[in-house]
This record gives structure tokens, C-alpha cells and sequence, in this order.
């Protein structure tokens, strides 16, 4: 993570997307997260271009559907405003799903 960045690095790879399979090889330690993030600079109902993440620890998996949840400009707009609002955080809820490993 750079000192001046709100998050960690980014690797911008331009190239069109459908209805895809994405497979990598990586390797993890304990404390150790990968990140991968998908977004779409023409997206302008969502921030950034934000379409979805998947998060992997040696612990669990992590999806988020953020094109309809937490990067939503509607819903991150609501949850700026009014941070308690839990009819926000329920709809963002909807939208992640995290499963650990058994």
C-alpha cells in the first residue's frame, strides 16, 4: 500500500468482458489477502466503474456485486448521509457473500 493511496496497489488491464470465466494462480500466507477487482470506466451508475471484487484469505472467500451494492452511487450516496441506516446496509448485505473454508 503506497503511503498517499486509500487502497492497496492496482493493476489496470484493459479488455472486453461478456459473460466470462476468470482463473489465476496465486500463492498466500496466513495474513495475507488478494484482491481482484473488476470495473467498467463507462459504468456511471456506479463509482469508478465498479462492477464486482472477490477477496481471497487462507481463511475465506468474499463476492460482492458492487455495481448493485456498496459502489452503487444511490446506495453509497444513502450510506454517506446517514451511515446507521440499516435498510442500506441490508441492501449491500444482499449483494456480498462471504464463506469460509471448511
Amino acid at each position: 500500500r503506497l503511503e498517499h493511496a486509500d487502497h492497496a496497489v492496482s493493476v489496470k488491464r484493459d479488455f472486453p468482458l461478456a459473460d466470462c470465466t476468470v482463473s489465476m494462480k496465486f500463492k498466500i500466507g496466513v495474513g495475507d489477502r488478494l484482491g481482484v477487482n473488476f470495473n467498467d470506466p463507462n459504468l456511471k451508475t456506479a463509482h469508478a466503474g465498479h462492477v464486482c471484487t472477490v477477496r481471497v484469505t487462507t481463511e475465506y472467500i468474499e463476492v460482492a456485486d458492487q455495481m448493485n451494492g456498496s459502489m452503487n452511487l444511490v446506495l453509497r450516496d444513502q450510506r454517506k448521509t446517514d451511515p446507521d441506516n440499516q435498510a442500506v446496509k441490508q441492501k449491500i448485505a444482499k449483494t456480498e457473500k462471504k464463506m469460509r473454508y471448511a
